[in-house]
């Protein structure tokens, strides 16, 4: 009985692992495991303008000192050209192979736990963006047609306009940028 249990505790520590990789910057430091699912920005050239990358959704795959693995289901490129922001679709990179970027051209990385998190947060998020805009439209509506209960209605605006915007904040994922900001993430 104990060899069959010590059998399959090994088997279970073998099947169970996942990588992780570690991002830190100045009094903070988070963990990436191959599991989450991943936003990356890449970019195109050697200028580090705003709008010139690549944005894939996927799974790190692994991981060395230099480069990272990934498995990416959606690839956009974004690009301005002539002041205008222009988005294509590269379908032919979602072939479900390991695509190597060096970790220097990585712009930023928002992890998630899986595809639906991601989705759940997005649309949570426009949800707290309607009742923002309907405890606004409900403030403007005690502020111009309410005669009586006028404080009532601007208090229930104000309400809605407050979780709204709770919500819109509180579901966003911040991105954690590696390019161009003042405190920018790190590799280990």
């Amino acid at each position: 009985m104990k060899i069959y249990i010590t059998f399959m505790f090994l088997l279970i520590s073998v099947f169970c692992y996942a990588q992780e990789l570690n991002i830190f910057k100045s009094k903070t430091s988070h963990k990436i495991f191959s599991t989450d699912f991943l936003e990356v920005g890449v970019k195109i050239n050697s200028d580090e303008t705003c709008c010139n990358y690549i944005h894939f959704e996927g799974t790190l795959t692994s991981f060395s000192k230099d480069s990272l693995a990934f498995n990416f289901f959606t690839s956009v490129i974004n690009q301005k050209l002539n002041s205008s922001l222009n988005t294509f679709n590269l379908a032919y990179l979602n072939d479900n192979s390991n695509k190597i970027i060096a970790k220097d051209d990585i712009l930023y990385i928002a992890d998630y736990k899986s595809e639906k998190s991601k989705k759940t947060r997005e649309n949570l998020s426009i949800l707290g963006g309607i009742i923002m805009i309907g405890g606004l439209v409900t403030s403007l509506n005690a502020l111009i047609f309410a005669d009586n209960n006028k404080s009532d209605l601007l208090l229930a605006g104000g309400i809605q306009f407050g979780t709204g915007f709770a919500m819109g904040l509180g579901f966003n994922k911040s991105k954690k940028r590696f390019k161009a900001v003042d405190d920018p993430w790190k590799f280990e």
